[in-house]
């Protein structure tokens, strides 16, 4: 049995004028920041050929009577850097058109937050560093090439109590001179970022820096001692307001009052405000012969103030205390001693003398 294999065969006949078939990539730049309706090209025309857009971009116009490319909106690299567009002719063909859009340096450099809180201790030492958020660049290829710090609160000039240190693409701010509290708490600085365009462009973020309080600040009462009058007719059980102050904050600005010395007859309130009497028949009997000898004698109670730090300091107060009644302002005018006296004995003689006209005159002394 013989096998038969057919076959089917196509002829195509074109016509004597027929242009092959072909497929290009057409190639355009155009920067990013030209205005809007720039043409950034133009394709060549072959005889014959119409042209019409196949796959286009909004950003892009193609015009197939002039066979012109322009801008139709605004471009940005960052978004879109290459633009591929499809355009068929006829007779036909395909053009790839690729457009690339150049980057230029129109973004500023931005920080991942407009505000950095940052803390240091107010014993940190001078070359102590803390790391900082730095700013990135949207723009390609383009780099952050400097830092620099600016007082806010001191009209835009270069700050003094901090640096910059660089390293590794890592920035720190540093300690550059002696750090206290008490004298300024806080500091508002402006971290500038600047990148390496041409030309450059910069931005900033706010850096609030709190400087943290270490007890190395004593109680303080202002005086180390004191002299008082008390009335205990009149003033009660009050003799004295404390009133010491502490220049470090929180607990280690917390003060706490106690009595050193005779401590049996003076306490402290419970709100830690004021010195009392808590013994005040002792306290009257210990007085009572120094106020009828009228001798300027006082009772002597010592108060030590100190606060909540780790590890607590503390400082002391001497208060002299000298006990008065309401008949004190009187005592100079009242009957208070007894009477003094001295006898004498008393001699008479008598003697005639005589006056001026010769008369005899009698004379008595007295020895």
């Amino acid at each position: 049995m013989k096998k038969f294999i057919q076959f089917l065969i196509f002829i195509i006949f074109l016509p004597k004028n027929a242009v092959a078939f072909s497929e290009e990539t057409v190639d355009f730049e155009v920067s990013e920041d030209v205005e809007i309706g720039k043409v950034i090209g133009k394709l060549t025309r072959l005889d014959g050929f119409t042209y019409r857009l196949s796959r286009g971009n909004s950003k892009i116009h193609f015009d197939p009577e002039t066979l012109e490319v322009s801008t139709s909106s605004k471009l940005d690299h960052e978004s879109e850097d290459l633009i591929d567009m499809l355009i068929i002719t006829n007779p036909p063909s395909i053009i790839h058109l690729m457009i690339k859009v150049l980057d230029v340096n129109d973004n500023d450099p931005r920080f991942l937050n407009d505000f950095q809180q940052i803390s240091i201790p107010e014993t940190a030492p001078i070359g102590w560093r803390v790391s900082l958020s730095g700013a990135i660049d949207p723009d390609t290829n383009r780099t952050i090439s400097n830092y620099t710090l600016v007082d806010e609160e001191e009209e835009e000039k270069e700050a003094r109590i901090f640096g910059l240190f660089q390293s590794d693409g890592l920035i720190y701010m540093e300690v550059i001179e002696k750090l206290d509290r008490e004298l300024k708490n806080e500091y508002k600085m402006r971290l500038v970022a600047i990148d390496d365009g041409i030309p450059s462009r910069n931005s900033s973020c706010l850096l609030h820096i709190q400087i943290l309080d270490t007890n190395d600040n004593f109680p303080d009462f202002g005086i180390r001692s004191i002299d008082i009058k008390y009335n205990p007719k009149t003033d009660g059980n009050k003799i004295f307001r404390l009133n010491a102050t502490d220049a470090d904050e929180a607990e280690n600005g917390r003060i706490t009052y106690k009595v050193v010395e005779n401590d049996d007859i003076f306490e402290i309130s419970q709100d830690n405000t004021y010195l009392l009497v808590k013994n005040n028949t002792k306290l009257e009997e210990e007085t009572k012969n120094t106020r009828d000898n009228e001798k300027n004698e006082k009772k002597k109670v010592t108060i030590e103030a100190s606060d909540h730090g780790t590890p607590p300091l503390v400082s002391f107060l001497d208060i002299w205390i000298q006990v008065v009644d309401n008949l004190e302002g009187k005592r100079k005018n009242r009957n208070m001693n007894e009477p003094n006296i001295n006898i004498r004995w008393v001699f008479e003689k008598t003697n005639w003398v005589s006056d001026f006209f010769g008369e005899k005159k009698k004379l008595k002394m007295i020895f």
